[in-house]
C-alpha cells in the first residue's frame, strides 16, 4: 500500500507541466470561483470544496465528498440507510450536523441526524460547499451544530445553460440527472431533478439475503429577482429494502422517506433579510421477522411484524440585517421555529398498539448576534452569542445559550485562527418522544458544551501547510445506555461522567499548476474508548493531461472495535476516476470506487458490511 501510494505521486509529478496560455486562462477562470468572495475565515475551520473539485472527483452524491472529511467515517445502519459517525464515536452518539441549501436548514427533526436522509443526495444542482468543523458562527441561526455544511447552488447567470447526465454501473445502478438554469432580465431561475435505481452489494445471514438496494427521486426548484427575492422548492422521496432490520433475523421490510420544504427569501434595503420556511417530512418502517422484533415495553414472545409511520412538521419565520461601519461588522438575528411531531401507525402483529409517547410539539425562540471588528487588515476579532429557549408540548422549557471568541490574524505568509466555544445539543424527538426500537427519556435534558480549538497555516510559493488541534468536553452529555440483555430497553441518559476528548489535524496542498495538485491531510483525536475509527489519513491527486481530467483518491481509517466489542480491520479505500472531454459541450467519465475492496467497514448481525462498495460507473453528460 505504501509502494502503491509512492506510485501516485511520481505520477503527479509527471503530470505537471509549464504555465501556458491556455494555463492562464484556466487560472482566471478558478480567480472567479464564488467561494473567494464568501469564504469566511473568522466563521471556523473551514473547507471549501468548489464546483470544478466536484467534477474532477466525481461526487456525485453528498456521501462522496463526506467519506473525505477529516474525522469522520461513513457507516451504514441495520436499516440500509448511511450515517456519519465522528472519531471514536458509536452509530448511537448525538452528531450534531446541520446540512443547508443556500439559507435553508434541511430538516432533520425526525430522525435527529439529517445526513440518514440527505447523505445519498444528489449534487448536480450544487455549485460549491463549505465545510465548518469543530463549532461554527452563530450567524448561521438555527439550533448549534459542530459540523456544518453549506451548499451552494449554481448561479443562472454563470451558467445559463441546460445539462444532462446518465451513469450506469457494474451493480445494476442507473441515475438521471438535469439541471437547467436561465436568466431573463432580472429574473432567474434553477430546476434539477434527479432519478436514481441504486443497487449495493448483497449479503446472506442464515439464509436470509440482506438487501439495501432502493430507488430515490430528488427535486429543486429555485426562481429569484435580482436583489429582492429568492423562491425555493426542494423534494425528495427514497424507499429502500430494510437490510438487516430491527429484528433478529429479518425476512422481509423496506425504509420509505419522502420529504417537502419551501424557502423564502426576501431582500430590504440596508443589509435586511427576512427568510420563511416551511417543511413537512414522513417516515415509515416495514419489518417482518422470523424470529422477532424487540420493542420497549413489550416482553417475550416477541413481535414478528411492525408497521409504523412518523412525520414531521416544521415552520420557522427569521429576520436578520447587518450593520457595517468602517472596520466594524455587526450581525443581528431573531428566529422562530415550530416543530410538530406525528405518528400515524405503530401497528404490532396486525394490530394498532397504543403507547404513551412523549412530547409531540416544540417551539424555539433564538436571539443571536455576532460583532467582527478588523483591528488592521490583518488583524480580526469576532465575539458572538446566541439566546434559545425551548417549550415543548408537556409545558417543560428551558434556556440555552451559546457564547463564542474568536481570532484571526495573517501575519506575512501564516495565518493563525483561534477559537472558544461555549455550546450546548439539545436532545431529539428520536431521543424524547419516539423510538421503535429502544426506550424514550422525555426527561432528557441538554448538553454543555465547551470547544477549544486553534489553526495554523503557512503558504509558501504553491504550498499551503495546514496545522490545528483542539480539545472539546461535554458535561451532562447525552448517552446511550445500553442494555445488553434486551436491547429494546436501551435508552438515552445524561451523563454524570464529563465526556472529553482532544484532537490534531496536519495537512499540506501543493499546485505543480492549475491543473496539477495534491493535497495529504491526517488526524487523530484522543479519547477513553473508540467505538469507530480515531485516526484516519487522505490523499487526494488532480491532474489533467490534454483533454483528459485525472483523479485518484486514497482513504484510511484505523482498525476499532464497536461497542458490541466486535473488532474492525483497518481499511484503505483507494478510488480512480477519469474525464474525457469529447468536445465542449460532452463529456464522458469513468470512475472505478474502493477499488481494493479495503475500506472501513461496519459490523451487522456478524456480517462486515462495507458502506463504499466496490463498483465501476460509466457517466455520460451533455450541456444544450
Amino acid at each position: 500500500m505504501y509502494v502503491f501510494t509512492l506510485f501516485l505521486l511520481l505520477s503527479s509529478l509527471m503530470y505537471a507541466e509549464e504555465l501556458s496560455l491556455e494555463t492562464l486562462l484556466k487560472e482566471y477562470k478558478n480567480a472567479e470561483e464564488p467561494n473567494l468572495y464568501t469564504k469566511k475565515e473568522s466563521a471556523g475551520h473551514i473547507r471549501v470544496i468548489t464546483r470544478s473539485e466536484l467534477d474532477k472527483m466525481q461526487a456525485y452524491t453528498l456521501n462522496d465528498v463526506l467519506k473525505t472529511l477529516r474525522f469522520f467515517t461513513i457507516g451504514t445502519r441495520r436499516n440500509g440507510m448511511t450515517t456519519l459517525l465522528r472519531s471514536g464515536e458509536s452509530q448511537m452518539s448525538s452528531l450534531t450536523t446541520k446540512v443547508y441549501i443556500n439559507s435553508h436548514e434541511l430538516n432533520s427533526a425526525t430522525l435527529g441526524n439529517v445526513l440518514v436522509q440527505y447523505g445519498r443526495m444528489g449534487l448536480y444542482f450544487i455549485d460549491y460547499i463549505e465545510i465548518y468543523q469543530a463549532g461554527n458562527s452563530v450567524t448561521f441561526g438555527n439550533e448549534p451544530g459542530t459540523l456544518l455544511i453549506k451548499l451552494f447552488t449554481k448561479d443562472p447567470s454563470r451558467q445559463n445553460s441546460t445539462s444532462v447526465q446518465t451513469s450506469i454501473d457494474s451493480l445494476g445502478s442507473v441515475t438521471l440527472q438535469a439541471v437547467e438554469a436561465k436568466v431573463f432580465d432580472e429574473y432567474s431561475y434553477l430546476a434539477n431533478i434527479d432519478l436514481r435505481k441504486n443497487n449495493y452489494e448483497d449479503y446472506t445471514l442464515g439464509g436470509t439475503e440482506l438487501s439495501r438496494d432502493g430507488a430515490r427521486g430528488q427535486l429543486y426548484l429555485k426562481f429569484s429577482k435580482k436583489d429582492d427575492y429568492d423562491i425555493e422548492l426542494g423534494a425528495i422521496s427514497e424507499k429502500y429494502d430494510i437490510f438487516s432490520g430491527l429484528g433478529l433475523a429479518t425476512q422481509d421490510g423496506y425504509t420509505h422517506t419522502n420529504d417537502i420544504y419551501t424557502h423564502i427569501t426576501k431582500y430590504f434595503k440596508n443589509n435586511l433579510k427576512v427568510m420563511l420556511t416551511a417543511s413537512y417530512e414522513k417516515f415509515k418502517i416495514y419489518n417482518e421477522d422470523s424470529i422477532g422484533i424487540p420493542l420497549p415495553g413489550m416482553s417475550a414472545p416477541f413481535a414478528q411484524q411492525l408497521d409504523t409511520t412518523i412525520s414531521t412538521k416544521v415552520y420557522s419565520a427569521t429576520i436578520e440585517k447587518r450593520f457595517i461601519n468602517d472596520n466594524n461588522e455587526l450581525f443581528m438575528g431573531a428566529q422562530f421555529k415550530h416543530q410538530e411531531f406525528g405518528i400515524a401507525d405503530y401497528i404490532v402483529d396486525g394490530i394498532d398498539t397504543a403507547v404513551n409517547w412523549g412530547p409531540k410539539k416544540l417551539d424555539i425562540y433564538m436571539l443571536y448576534a455576532e460583532n467582527l471588528y478588523n483591528i488592521n487588515k490583518n488583524h480580526l476579532i469576532s465575539i458572538s452569542a446566541k439566546v434559545d429557549y425551548y417549550e415543548n408540548s408537556l409545558d417543560k422549557s428551558s434556556t440555552e445559550h451559546i457564547l463564542r471568541a474568536g481570532y484571526v490574524g495573517i501575519f506575512d505568509e501564516f495565518t493563525f485562527k483561534l477559537f472558544a466555544m461555549q455550546s450546548y445539543l439539545y436532545p431529539t424527538f428520536l431521543q424524547t418522544t419516539y423510538s421503535p426500537n429502544y426506550r424514550v427519556n422525555p426527561d432528557l435534558q441538554s448538553a454543555e458544551i465547551l470547544t477549544l480549538s486553534t489553526e495554523l497555516i503557512y503558504v509558501k510559493k504553491n504550498t499551503t501547510y495546514g496545522f490545528g488541534l483542539g480539545q472539546s468536553e461535554a458535561d451532562n452529555a447525552i448517552i446511550f445506555e445500553k442494555n445488553m440483555t434486551n436491547p429494546a430497553e436501551s435508552i438515552y441518559v445524561n451523563s454524570d461522567d464529563k465526556n472529553k476528548f482532544k484532537f490534531f489535524f496536519a495537512n499540506i496542498e501543493h499546485s505543480f499548476n492549475i491543473d496539477n495538485r495534491v493535497k495529504v491531510e491526517i488526524y487523530r483525536q484522543f479519547r477513553d474508548s473508540y467505538y469507530s475509527p480515531r485516526e484516519g489519513a487522505s490523499l487526494q491527486l488532480f491532474n489533467t493531461l490534454g483533454e483528459v481530467d485525472i483523479y485518484n483518491e486514497l482513504l484510511y481509517r484505523a482498525e476499532y472495535t464497536t461497542q458490541d466489542g466486535v473488532d474492525v480491520k483497518r481499511g484503505y479505500d483507494y478510488s480512480f476516476g477519469a474525464i474525457y472531454r469529447l468536445n465542449k459541450r460532452t463529456e464522458l467519465k469513468l470512475k472505478a470506487e474502493n477499488i481494493f475492496d479495503r475500506a472501513s467497514k461496519t459490523p451487522i448481525s456478524g456480517v462486515d458490511v462495507s458502506t463504499i462498495d466496490r463498483r465501476v460507473l460509466f457517466t455520460a453528460e451533455y450541456t444544450f
